[in-house]
């Protein structure tokens, strides 16, 4: 074998593979979503499986859904659990608060 024979037969064993994984569209399962009123524990993979599709959420299919944010949720997200008549709709169906770890004081006396 020759060394550009070599070199063309590590480009078709590892580049290639490469450019079939990049195609796909990655998701990620469980997003977290950071919240002054408790965080937001959003299953995409369930979310993404009950509509079907990205439109319902997404501008184009997958990435950052543009304009999200807390009128964004609460209008869409909301919006799609009441018209479904599925998912909560009150504040502590989507906002989980953590509860805060006891803390030992060390004062002295």
């Amino acid at each position: 074998m020759t060394r550009g024979s070599v070199a063309a037969a590590v480009l078709v064993t590892v580049l290639f593979p490469l450019t079939a994984v990049a195609g796909k569209t990655q998701r990620p399962d469980m997003i977290t979503f950071p919240s002054k009123n408790g965080d937001i524990y959003f299953n995409h993979q369930k979310h993404a499986k009950a509509s079907g599709a990205c439109r319902p959420c997404h501008d184009r299919k997958g990435g950052k859904i543009k304009g999200f944010g807390k009128a964004w949720a609460h209008k869409v997200c909301r919006g799609c659990h009441e018209s479904a008549k599925a998912g909560p709709t009150e504040c502590q169906g989507c906002h989980h608060q953590q509860k805060k770890k006891a803390t030992t004081g060390t004062g002295t006396r």
